[in-house]
């Protein structure tokens, strides 16, 4: 009985054993075919791009950009023909690391899908995709980018009635030809000076002193602008010292000689006149805290939420604290003033047009907000020339132009490695042309001054697309 017995739990444990091995293999097999499913679905999806042309792509004016052509082995290569100029604009195409950028986003009518076919799931398989045409000027992009030379930070410049982006370059930047990007993709992704960070959209910066303008427009809105304040260089609130710039005296100010001078003292104690939700609107007005929907993506600015003590919002009215702000967004601001009040959202790309030379997608259709009112623009505009004229930004003045601008040298958590910002925008002076740009440069952790390191690089872009 007892050696029946021995026999059965054997018998058992051996079932158990074969049971435990068959669900392992099961499962190993299991997981191992979704392997395969799966590297089965990429390299299906890559040889299904593989068999369109990929569409070419060129700025405004019909400069060549980018392009596919097809080697003997029957697979094609992507050519960037200026190399890191535009790689955190039409960013890359990567059997290995896939897409990004304008690459990524306009993929479909890159491989020749249009709205019709995406609309119906229709699954046909163009020849050839469709070629796109930015809003970008090839001739300003790079003077942008040899105006910045190996100065790390951002240019971004706008139209600011259609909101097309005219330029927009970051540095450091990278090379995204795809053998160039295999070989330094380890490089690139661990380098601390982050090359493959778009600063101009996704960078958040302290704003630093081009956020007055913001402040500026709220103090207009509460009707504040007759006060004026004695500025001796420094201003205590709530216990906490508050100095201009090399503790500068400036006397008693107005509000547009506070600003063209760049006064930390008024615009402190301007803060508090207008308070905290007032200030708040203000920069959600003119697109804090938004979420800017655009051809690529662009990180949203940020303006604190939470109650604010008496010196953060000092700090808060000249763009310190936790006020954070992309280059794209400052650009924004001063397109708004010079745009009568109205913000648009960027724009990177035109139109995409088919081998026919038909236009598949036209980008007509802009998204607009009011930052502010228009004869509040009209006064921050004469407050901006005021800024070129007498103020902190005279070195950005032009012959021939109407221009005006905001400097700004912003705190940040490196001591004395201060960003260098200016904004501004600049016209034909005689006003009868339509060509306007609105620029925004961030020279980041400088140590310098807006007026000495940012003007130059937003003035060499300003003439280049003002032909003076």
């Amino acid at each position: 009985m007892r050696h029946n017995t021995r026999i059965v739990i054997a018998l058992c444990i051996f079932c158990l054993l074969f049971l435990s091995i068959i669900v392992y293999l099961t499962h190993f097999t299991l997981f191992r075919a979704e392997d395969v499913k799966k590297s089965s679905f990429n390299k299906r999806l890559w040889a299904d791009e593989n068999a369109t042309l990929r569409g070419k792509i060129y700025d405004v004016n019909g400069v060549l950009l980018a392009e596919s052509t097809r080697e003997d082995n029957g697979y094609q290569t992507r050519r960037y023909y200026y190399g890191s100029l535009y790689a955190h604009v039409i960013g890359y195409n990567s059997t290995i690391y896939g897409k990004s950028q304008i690459e990524s986003t306009f993929n479909d009518l890159l491989l020749g899908k249009d709205i019709l076919q995406s609309t119906f799931n229709i699954n046909s398989v163009a020849e050839k995709g469709h070629d796109l045409t930015l809003t970008l000027d090839n001739s300003v992009q790079q003077a942008a980018a040899k105006a910045m030379g190996t100065k790390h930070g951002a240019v971004v410049a706008l139209d600011p009635k259609t909101g097309d982006v005219i330029a927009c370059y970051s540095y450091p930047t990278f090379d995204p030809n795809d053998e160039v990007l295999t070989n330094t993709w380890t490089t690139l992704v661990n380098d601390e000076d982050s090359p493959i960070l778009s600063r101009a959209t996704n960078g958040l910066y302290a704003p630093g002193s081009t956020f007055k303008t913001i402040t500026a427009a709220a103090v207009l809105k509460e009707d504040l602008e007759r006060m004026t304040f004695n500025d001796t260089g420094s201003v205590v609130i709530d216990g906490r010292r508050f100095k201009n710039y090399q503790n500068k005296a400036m006397g008693n100010l107005d509000l547009t000689k506070s600003y063209a001078l760049s006064s930390n003292v008024a615009f402190c104690q301007w803060g508090l006149q207008v308070g905290a939700d007032a200030l708040r609107q203000m920069a959600y007005n003119f697109g804090f805290e938004k979420n800017l929907e655009s051809d690529i993506n662009i990180t949203t600015s940020r303006f604190p939420q939470k109650d604010m003590s008496k010196t953060d919002l000092a700090s808060a009215a000249i763009g310190q604290w936790q006020v954070l702000s992309t280059p794209i967004e400052m650009a924004m601001v001063a397109a708004s003033v010079v745009n009568r009040g109205q913000m648009v959202t960027p724009t990177f790309v035109k139109r995409a047009t088919n081998a026919a030379g038909n236009i598949v997608y036209d980008a007509k259709k802009k998204s607009t907000m009011t930052a502010t009112d228009y004869t509040k623009s009209l006064t921050i505009e004469k407050m901006m020339t005021e800024t070129v004229k007498t103020g902190t930004a005279t070195a950005c003045a032009i012959d021939g132009a109407i221009v005006g601008g905001k400097t700004g040298t912003a705190e940040n958590e490196k001591q004395g490695k201060e960003h260098a910002w200016f904004i501004g925008f600049a016209m034909d002076e005689n006003r009868d042309s339509d060509k306007s740009i609105a620029v925004a440069v961030i020279v980041e952790y400088s140590g310098g001054t807006g007026g000495t390191l940012a003007i130059p690089v937003a003035r060499s872009v300003m003439k280049t697309y003002l032909g003076k």
